[in-house]
């Protein structure tokens, strides 16, 4: 199964460790994104308010982060987790699905 949806966030909570204003190793971001659908599904049209997913970046190096994503959606939730490199920024970024519940329970796969 390939679920398509597109988010866009809503809330971005930083907390910013000393040394202030740099990014260091252990700032973290808690992310909060609505999910729309990028193609009909869910019994929803394109466009439609499917989800919502819960997002912390922890900064791990300068070029590199630890990506954890609790996702909320009709029928369940996925939970995703891995890294990424941040120094190349046409880079595809993969993180993969660690778990899912009721409908996605037994999930595998990534997020792209």
């Amino acid at each position: 199964m390939t679920i398509r949806v597109l988010a866009s966030v809503t809330k971005a909570n930083p907390v910013d460790l000393p040394p202030r204003n740099v990014q260091n190793k252990g700032d973290r971001v808690f992310v909060e994104s609505q999910l729309r659908n990028a193609v009909p599904q869910f019994g929803q049209p394109k466009g439609s308010i499917v989800g919502i997913d819960y997002s912390t970046i922890t900064f791990l190096s300068s070029t590199q982060r630890l990506v954890s994503v609790q996702i909320t959606l009709p029928g369940g939730g996925l939970r995703l987790r891995g890294t990424l490199e941040v120094s190349d920024p046409n880079a595809l970024v993969k993180i993969p699905v660690i778990s899912g519940t009721r409908d996605f329970a037994g999930a595998t796969g990534y997020s792209v």
